[in-house]
């Protein structure tokens, strides 16, 4: 499909985008409808408005729509937005990952290219460390923002975000309780009740429990790599399921009515899962096929883990100054202690290869996070005005320092302790002039200033390991380190301090025209910046830049009547030039696995989303939607050494995580009987086609070739490996909704056809193995609701 820069241009004349601020004082929580399109409300402008009015790409679902299709975690998500994927991040599919028009977390990168908000607040910790992942119970909406947001957002946003907009109080004693049965041993608890508190408030008590077998299950009687090596006993690990499901989580949200004008919202969360991923080897370089069973994985290393243990707190503050003038506070903490990627088998195999073992004590990770607006009218003028703080921090001295990555990789182990620490401030402001009534102008900015410290303990355990010379241990650092389970001091350790500054804008101008009040145009243009960090491992710390991207954007939204009612059709194309891309390479460095982040030039993505909810009678409704997306590098230099080779042959690369088509179309049969009782029959289609897991699948840089395949040119995609294959899955859901007034109950059936599919892997085919996570089989539940 040929689409070229002025095609698009003279397109983007026509549909387009913009961003910015809206009536100020909008309402803060709404109600997102199920099926209808009037009555969806979305916050992507940090206020609440109509879906169909937002110049902006945005996929939103209501807590109903997001029963309606099974949707309880990331993958579940991604089969029906369009743009997103959600990937295993390093394979492991009990860390899923967001990646929105091909931008996304990268294996090994400091940090995605999408970040995750819930209730306003970032979510998005340090590479791989304990965070509160998206919840998806009790909900007002979850939406998909795509495209840089980084002027209103802020964060890392340069591909999209992803917001969770819990449930507020209600002046109403209500609420419900869901629960699910099936197959693999299923069991899904969950309930709310608002409680009204009259004139002072209410509040809004809320739990989510699932618990799944996994749908995988590892070989017993193998040797666990990294109990024998690390600590010199040898174990033997047990069969145990993995890619399971072992989640608790816990809400409660109290609001006040300080006074007349002054509203407070304290919302306290706890989250808790043991939830287990593997990657599973596929393939040797230079052997015959395995003919690897994608339900049985043969690994190495003790996937067994205690609960993860994350604290959130999130106050916010709403005071209308007068009609025309509100002040919005919001203050959070998050406290989370868990084991990220530990333990994992990175290899996929029974050698102690590349293994992360599960920490002696578990990481931590602390985020405070503050933002104050002013919003308001002022004549033909909407605006907000304000500032962020994000602290995040990973506690601790240097004697407890935190330990995400313990490794054994055939000369030895290894034992890396990192501690980072991240300020980031920001002063942003939106301006959107309503010309006329029919043509609206925005114009958005935001600085922001980042303060990276990143301390890296690099242990090894033979001094020929380390090519520099490494510090003695009566270094001030390495004497106060205290390795648990490691009392001898036979070690090596390198201490590697590191500090720097960033700074950035991100910025957007934009027009919106309704020709009619169900039909509107938009365009616009946006910046968008990502901080940049270290490579702070492998006995050297090396500085990676900043990412930048000019986003180009044009769109249309339309709304009509048909005979089954209000239906609507949106469209958007894109045009994104990316300077300065970060992108992960696997290496060796110094004898031990590494992953640097190196900074790519220039990158291009384009396409269009295009979505549709057609009421076509008063008993069927279709839902669609389709997203193309040509990405590719237009200058990626070798940067073997750190430094830009003469030959531009890494080009020839295709961006990693993206999915050039992605198609989701669902069925909606329905009928009322004569006593009230809505059935419901609802069929859906997703496809989805390949990507590939990292940006050098096709060639790799030369220092790869020369470690990793004796010098000579190595295509992974030409061997069938680091690549998820395009598939087509379906699902199945039967409704009985209002029996009594009061129930509902559904049968559910998923991926139908037992399709095998990947939804990850961790892209290592230069070490010698293709690794790849799967998809779930295909699965059965019966569900019921019960809403007083």
């Amino acid at each position: 499909m040929a689409i070229t820069r002025r095609t698009l241009a003279a397109s983007c004349a026509v549909v387009a985008l913009s961003l910015g601020a809206t009536p100020a004082l909008a309402q803060e929580a709404g109600a997102a409808g199920a099926t209808g399109t009037d009555d969806i409300v979305v916050t992507a402008r940090r206020v609440s408005e109509n879906l169909q009015s937002v110049p902006l790409a945005v996929t939103a679902f209501s807590q109903d729509t997001l029963h309606e299709r099974g949707i309880s975690n990331g993958y579940d998500l991604a089969k029906s937005v369009p743009g997103l994927v959600t990937n295993a991040d390093s394979g492991n599919a009990a860390l899923p990952s967001f990646a929105i028009r091909g931008r996304g977390q990268f294996f090994g990168a400091a940090s995605g290219s999408v970040e995750t908000y819930f209730a306003e607040v970032p979510l998005s910790p340090p590479f791989q460390m304990p965070g509160l992942p998206p919840q998806f119970f009790d909900l007002s909406s979850a939406q998909v923002l795509k495209g840089p947001q980084g002027t209103l957002f802020g964060r890392n946003t340069t591909g999209g975000a992803v917001l969770f907009v819990p449930q507020a109080p209600t002046d109403k004693f209500e609420g419900y309780v869901r629960g699910q049965l099936g197959t693999y041993n299923n069991r899904q608890l969950e309930a709310a009740v608002n409680i009204p508190l009259g004139e002072i408030g209410g509040l809004r008590l809320a739990g989510f429990y699932w618990k799944r077998e996994g749908y995988t299950q590892t070989v017993g009687g193998r040797l666990d790599a990294g109990a024998s090596f690390a600590t010199g006993a040898p174990v033997i690990l047990p069969s145990i399921d993995v890619n399971n499901q072992d989640v608790i989580e816990l809400r409660g949200t109290l609001l006040l009515h300080l006074a007349d004008n002054i509203q407070n919202t304290t919302l306290v969360t706890w989250h808790g899962d043991k939830n287990r991923g593997t990657t599973q080897l596929q393939a040797v370089r230079g052997a015959p096929p395995i003919g690897a069973d994608p339900r049985i994985a043969d690994i190495g290393t003790d996937l067994r883990r205690p609960r993860s243990d994350v604290w959130a707190i999130i106050n916010t503050t709403l005071w209308d100054v007068t009609d025309d003038i509100r002040v919005k506070n919001i203050a959070s903490a998050i406290l989370a202690k868990g084991y990220g990627n530990n333990p994992s088998d990175v290899d996929g195999s029974p050698r102690g290869a590349i293994d992360l073992m599960t920490p002696l004590r578990a990481l931590k990770n602390n985020q405070y996070y503050e933002e104050l607006q002013l919003q308001g009218k002022a004549g033909p003028v909407d605006y907000i005005l304000g500032g962020t703080l994000d602290l995040t921090r990973q506690p601790g001295a240097v004697n407890t320092i935190d330990m995400p990555t313990y490794t054994f990789d055939g000369a030895g182990f290894d034992i890396q302790f990192r501690q980072s620490r991240y300020t980031s401030k920001a002063l942003f402001g939106s301006l959107t002039f309503h010309a006329t009534d029919a043509l609206t102008l925005t114009a958005a900015a935001r600085h922001t200033w980042d303060d990276i410290t990143d301390n890296s303990v690099q242990l090894n355990n033979s001094i020929s390991r380390v090519s520099t010379a490494p510090t003695s241990v009566t270094d001030p650092v390495c004497s106060q380190l205290v390795v648990p389970g490691r009392p001898d001091q036979s070690t090596q350790c390198v201490f590697l301090p590191g500090h720097q500054n960033f700074k950035g804008w991100t910025w957007n101008v934009g027009a919106d025209y309704k020709i009619n009040n169900d039909l509107m145009v938009y365009a616009g243009v946006r910046h968008g910046y990502k901080r940049g960090g270290f490579n702070g491992r492998g006995g050297s710390v090396a500085l990676f830049g900043p990412e930048q991207v000019n986003d180009f954007f044009g769109g249309l939204k339309a709304t009509f009547d048909l005979p089954g009612g209000r239906s609507h059709f949106n469209i958007e194309g894109f045009w994104d030039e990316y300077k300065g891309a970060q992108r992960s390479y696997l290496d060796l460095a110094n004898g031990a696995l590494v992953t640097t982040i190196q900074n790519v030039p220039k990158a291009r993505y384009r396409g269009f989303d295009a979505d549709t909810v057609l009421n076509l009678t008063d008993w069927f409704r279709l839902s669609a939607n389709y997203t193309f997306v040509d990405a590719k590098y237009t200058s990626f230099p070798d940067l073997t050494g750190g430094v830009p080779q003469p030959n531009n042959r890494l080009a020839v690369n295709v961006p990693g995580l993206n999915s050039r088509h992605k198609v989701n179309v669902q069925g909606r049969f329905h009928t009322d009987l004569a006593n009230g009782v809505e059935v419901a029959f609802i069929p859906s289609m997703t496809y989805q086609s390949m990507f590939t897991f990292n940006d050098s699948s096709y060639a790799l840089p030369r220092i790869g070739e020369i470690l990793f395949n004796g010098g000579f040119p190595l295509n992974s995609v030409a061997d069938g490996a680091n690549l998820a294959p395009g598939y087509t899955t379906g699902d199945l859901r039967l409704e009985f909704n209002n029996i009594g007034g009061k129930f509902d109950i559904s049968f559910n059936a998923t991926n139908i056809t037992n399709k095998t599919y990947v939804v990850g892997g961790g892209g290592i085919w230069q070490f010698g193995v293709n690794v790849l996570s799967y998809g779930p089989p295909r699965m059965f539940f019966a569900e019921a609701r019960y809403r007083f």
